[in-house]
């Protein structure tokens, strides 16, 4: 997903590894922590496959900088990933954020597709079971709690947004 996620940044504009670093931060903060040691080796990933390419640029204080940039390719790779995701990048709340974050590249059906398919996947969700012998407690009451909150929060926006999609494919058509 990281690879993902730096393609779809660098299709919003030509950057350096660093502003990259604080973009991704600003979006995965939350619960994940962006380090050098897995940005920049997937830089290198990206160039080797010829995802992205350099473009040298002069810094603010006129040291050399290397400014990714998004090559055709790479622009392929990032819609072909959005237009077709994973069963992983539907179910895991992270990565399904990941993607909403450039969703909006798509056509609006492939949108809709899959915003229903993260749709079908909180209708259905996987019971918690614990051990018949546990008790719960605050803790597990107040993750149990979170969790409950979130998701129908999440199934809100969800069935808003799909509205909001299907009125806008109703106007597109008239």
């Amino acid at each position: 997903m990281l690879e993902t996620l730096i393609l779809g940044f660098l299709n919003e504009a030509d950057m350096h590894g660093y502003e990259l670093k604080l973009r991704l931060s600003a979006l995965a903060s939350h619960y994940r922590k962006i380090s050098d040691g897995s940005l920049y080796p997937a830089l290198q990933r990206l160039l080797a496959a010829g995802r992205i390419e350099p473009a040298p640029s002069a810094g603010a204080d006129a040291r050399k900088r290397t400014t990714y940039r998004l090559t055709a390719a790479g622009r392929e790779q990032l819609l072909a990933t959005l237009a077709r995701p994973g069963e992983h990048d539907i179910s895991d709340r992270n990565r399904f954020f990941g993607l909403l974050n450039f969703l909006h590249y798509l056509p609006l059906g492939a949108q809709r597709a899959i915003l229903r398919r993260r749709r079908h996947f909180l209708d259905h969700p996987q019971p918690f079971n614990p051990p018949a012998h546990s008790v719960p407690t605050l803790f597990r009451a107040g993750m149990l709690t979170m969790a409950h909150a979130t998701r129908r929060a999440e199934i809100e926006w969800l069935e808003h947004a799909l509205s909001t999609l299907g009125e806008e494919q109703e106007t597109l058509q008239s």
